[in-house]
């Protein structure tokens, strides 16, 4: 189905004189986007949260859908475990600067145990000398009780047979934003959750310092597509956006973190930290902006469902954009929740074969193995993969890798990876993978196993009303709370990092404007050249369970009518054709000169069942941009990559 919003070109908007009010603003910066993030982040964060001035926020966003099941398990074997490992390594270094700046610290970093990393907070300030911090724990997000229990069960059941006796590792549903404004009203320096969702990290903030009412519906979609730009970390900054020759990031190795200057109406201009390296502009904002979204104009959150189908996003300085026209619909009536629970156990083990022939013996050891492996030890398929001819494009069935001619590469590993309802059987795949050392075919060497237990993920719909917030303090805050009508000692309203010129007067965007006009037709029609989508469009892939969203974004308004006419639902289902998509729905947005896909069913289960070692089908959305796309020639000079000025390396047609 074709999801068409309107049919407005894709010019830039016409950028006002002022980005926003310079009074009432809030900066919210970002210095971590999953657990495990780079612990250097937040110090230049900080740093240019202080030198403007002015209400600001430090967030930190750690928690991926599997990481709190681990961390659920970690906090079984151990009760003061269960939340962010390099919890210390982030905070120590910027505590005690937020601490005197009254800057406060908001992060889901409590994971499965938000109260012991509270008092790991404590400990990090008293280790430090510092004066004790107000925390607060934000909790309820996990069903525990009889009565959710029951509530759940009866959930699942809708979606699905009934899980086993005591398979559950971990049930939460994502709170909102309100048990954070909560915790800053009341005073909070540093406030901790467990499963709330992304964006409330940002939405929470913008609640308590500017007083909007919990149904200003408009207001919280935009603060929630601040959030979810800043929720990835440096991805909006440069960081997984780099591709040589077509997408260029000056000083990745330093690539600097996101902050975001919420004005009063939602509103928001973001930008990076002061003397980091990576980009900030239209096209980073745009891929994060669509990352992990589905319909553009109903992205759900427990605070609102956010509609950016009329959305702007407008340069306004060097490493500066600003993203306006979010609009807001009512909040959903029930909260998504997540239940993890015991699915067997995963192993994998890998072989190398190198020189004449390696491939042949690497595809004779997978067939060593299909053969040795019985069927009634697993879970599904025996993946094979042969990394440096086929693998993270294949599929778990194999289907990819049979059609594939036996090929002469040199330098092959082969990767054999299972689920296993026992740890026994499990044991088998990776006895059997080594034993090729002597019982395999020649020259194989560089074996490696793993074997781990394996969690499955169900989801579905959670009453609101049965999984309230509740807000712990550690102590009253002595400085009285923070936000509309807090105590903020000396620190001024921020002002604009950036302001620039009327978008008009610029000449590039000017002539960009009038290129994407409807064109006359031409009669011949102009010679036609046909190139990779990757020279005309760029984008990025996300991934909710077995769906995988991939945007396609123009690289200039002329090329989106291109764009729109050949890049079909029928065209990418038959480009995704070796993973068999259920379905393929594309959502056109013309003011950002994008096209959303959504695929159902390409991810073999998703992350949490796939034995792809791309589970997530992160390069998925190179399968999109190795599409062939036939541009005019009059349009080439938009293009990008090596060669696009080269006759010589695109075919012309007349």
């Amino acid at each position: 189905m074709d999801h068409r919003q309107d049919t407005i070109s894709a010019t830039a908007p016409t950028l006002p004189s002022s980005t926003g009010s310079t009074s009432g603003g809030l900066l919210v910066g970002c210095a971590a986007g999953f657990s495990g993030d780079r612990t250097d982040a937040a110090r230049p964060v900080v740093d240019t949260l202080i030198r403007l001035g002015g209400p600001a926020v430090l967030i930190f966003e750690t928690l991926a859908e599997r990481t709190l099941a681990l961390a659920q398990l970690a906090r079984q074997r151990d009760p003061e475990a269960g939340y962010e490992p390099l919890l210390d390594e982030m905070l120590r270094p910027v505590l005690a600067d937020c601490l005197a700046h009254r800057i406060p610290i908001v992060g889901n970093f409590g994971a499965a145990n938000p109260p012991a990393a509270a008092r790991r907070v404590a400990a990090i300030a008293a280790e430090l000398g510092l004066r004790p911090p107000v925390v607060a724990v934000v909790a309820g997000d996990a069903l525990v009780s009889p009565a959710q229990r029951a509530l759940l069960s009866a959930a699942l059941a809708q979606e699905g047979p009934p899980l086993p006796e005591g398979a559950i590792a971990s049930a939460n549903v994502y709170l909102g934003a309100e048990g954070i404004a909560d915790a800053l009203r009341q005073g909070a320096d540093v406030v901790v959750t467990g499963r709330v969702a992304d964006p409330s990290l940002t939405v929470g903030p913008a609640l308590a310092h500017f007083g909007w009412a919990p149904d200003d519906w408009d207001r919280l979609a935009g603060a929630t597509m601040a959030g979810h730009l800043l929720e990835c970390g440096a991805q909006v900054c440069g960081g997984y956006y780099a591709d040589p020759g077509f997408k260029e990031v000056p000083d990745l190795s330093r690539v600097g973190f996101p902050i975001a200057r919420i004005d009063a109406d939602g509103a928001c201009t973001i930008f990076k930290a002061d003397g980091t390296g990576g980009c900030l502009d239209v096209h980073t904002v745009k891929e994060q902006l669509l990352y992990e979204l589905h319909d553009p104009a109903a992205y759900l959150t427990p605070d609102v469902i956010a509609d950016i189908s009329a959305a702007t996003v407008t340069p306004v300085g060097p490493d500066a954009v600003r993203l306006a026209g979010v609009r807001g619909h009512p909040r959903p009536a029930s909260l998504k929740a997540n239940v993890f629970y015991a699915n067997g156990w995963l192993a994998e083990g890998e072989i190398s074969y190198a020189g004449p022939g390696a491939e042949a013996r690497a595809r004779l050891a997978g067939e060593v193995l299909r053969a040795r492996l019985d069927t009634r030890d697993r879970q599904g398929p025996l993946r094979i993969d042969l990394i440096g001819v086929m693998s993270v494009l294949g599929d778990d069935a194999g289907d990819a890798l049979r059609r594939r001619a036996a090929g002469d590469a040199s330098d092959v590993r082969l990767r054999v990876a299972a689920n296993h309802p026992d740890r026994a059987g499990a044991d088998r795949l990776t006895r059997e993978v080594t034993a090729l050392y002597t019982c395999g075919p020649a020259g194989g060497g560089g074996v490696r196993t793993n074997l781990r237990p394996r969690l499955g993920l169900r989801s579905c719909l959670f009453p609101r009303e049965q999984a309230p917030a509740t807000v712990t303090l550690s102590s009253v805050g002595s400085e009285g709370g923070w936000g509309r009508n807090g105590a903020w000692g000396s620190r001024r309203d921020p002002p604009c990092p950036v302001e620039g010129p009327r978008l008009a007067d610029r000449p590039a965007f000017a002539e960009a404007a009038s290129i994407a006009a409807p064109l006359t037709p031409l009669v011949p029609p102009p010679p036609t050249r046909q190139i990779q989508l990757r020279a005309a469009a760029h984008g990025r892939t996300g991934d909710k369970g077995d769906r995988s969203n991939i945007s396609v974004i123009a690289w200039h308004p002329a090329l989106y009518p291109l764009l729109v006419e050949q890049l079909t639902e029928e065209a990418v289902a038959r480009q995704f054709a070796s993973r068999r998509p259920t379905r393929v729905t594309r959502y056109l947005m013309p003011r950002l000169g994008a096209i959303n896909f959504v695929l159902d069913g390409v991810l073999d289960g998703g992350v949490n069942d796939a034995l792809n070692l791309d589970s997530h089908g992160k390069a998925l959305s190179f399968v999109v941009l190795a599409m062939p796309l036939t541009v005019p020639e009059p349009l080439l000079p938009w293009l990008r990559g090596p060669g696009m000025d080269h006759n010589e390396t695109m075919e012309t047609h007349r």
